[in-house]
């Protein structure tokens, strides 16, 4: 955000709830609650590009970008003029599903630790079952209706590192 916008880029960052550094924010979340935080997001979007008659770009991380599309599938109005995914989650490894087949019998309040070795980079030093509930049910909602029928229009740009821990590179690819 701060590259952008010291080359003059208007730019919006939007923070999903839990992710906004509130205490026990993140015990909620559901992929409804996630879809009105990018709903919310798009529409201050939309208002501020038309006011300034520019494009609408949107770049996503992981999560955002798998919420994004899924957005998409369920509003088809809420379109961007072009997009910059970076791993998103549209496509998952297999530690991804056992990591998805394991939180089905464990109680949504149970914290699992985050493995990110970066410091400074996470806001919640793990998430709770609720959050990979909501990833899995917006990740399993992409699937059924496929990516390409619902962003294939839309010129985008996607990076990934092909050995990424839980988005699979071969899977994106395809």
């Amino acid at each position: 955000v701060e590259a952008l916008r010291s080359a003059n880029v208007d730019v919006l960052r939007v923070a999903l709830t839990g992710h906004r550094g509130k205490e026990g924010e993140i015990n909620t979340v559901t992929r409804g609650v996630w879809l009105d935080d990018m709903a919310d997001a798009y529409d201050m979007v939309s208002d501020r590009a038309e006011s300034l008659d520019i494009p609408k770009h949107f770049i996503g991380y992981s999560l955002g970008g798998l919420l994004q599309v899924d957005l998409m599938q369920e509003e088809p109005s809420m379109r961007y003029d072009r997009m910059v995914l970076f791993a998103p989650a549209l496509s998952l490894c297999g530690k991804a599903y056992v990591l998805k087949a394991l939180t089905a019998f464990m109680p949504r309040t149970w914290k699992i630790p985050s493995l990110n070795p970066v410091p400074g980079h996470l806001i919640n030093n793990g998430l709770p079952v609720a959050a990979y509930h909501a990833i899995f049910e917006s990740h399993a909602s992409v699937q059924r209706r496929g990516v390409r029928e619902t962003a294939g229009d839309i010129p985008t740009k996607v990076f990934i590192h092909p050995r990424d821990e839980l988005v699979s590179a071969s899977g994106l690819k395809e």
